[in-house]
Parts: C-alpha cells; structure tokens; sequence
C-alpha cells in the first residue's frame, strides 16, 4: 500500500489521522470508528511519518475488517 492509497481509503470510509509528539516521542494516531491505531515514528523526518502511517492505516484495515477493537 502506497501513502496515496492509505490516505484515499481512510478519507473514504471517513477515518482521521494526526501525529503527536511528547519529548522526544512522536505518534502516528489513526482513528476510525471506534478504532483507534497509534503508530510510533522513529524520527520526525516525511518518510518516516508516511511509513508509520501507512502501517497504522494497515493495521486499523484490518482491525475494522476483523471486527475487533486493537491498539499497537
């Protein structure tokens, strides 16, 4: 899955996504539903953020597909 494909399908069923940063911590959080996947992001350089991204997007997929609420 390409950043361009993850950000269509979230926008498509209606999902959010930000990032959050707490010292030297940085999160990608996508919600979607109830659903909610928080994806940590080594540094907070753009491939980086688009590659936590998409696992998070990958992960709340299949979450949301499998009918259960999970946290990574």
């Amino acid at each position: 899955m390409t950043f361009e494909e993850a950000i269509f399908w979230l926008d498509e069923q209606g999902g959010r996504w930000s990032t959050h940063a707490s010292g030297s911590t940085v999160q990608v959080i996508v919600s979607l539903g109830g659903h909610q996947v928080q994806a940590p992001v080594e540094r907070l350089l753009a491939e980086q953020v688009r590659q936590a991204f998409i696992q998070a997007v990958q992960a709340i997929r299949s979450t949301v597909s499998h009918g259960r609420s999970r946290r990574t």
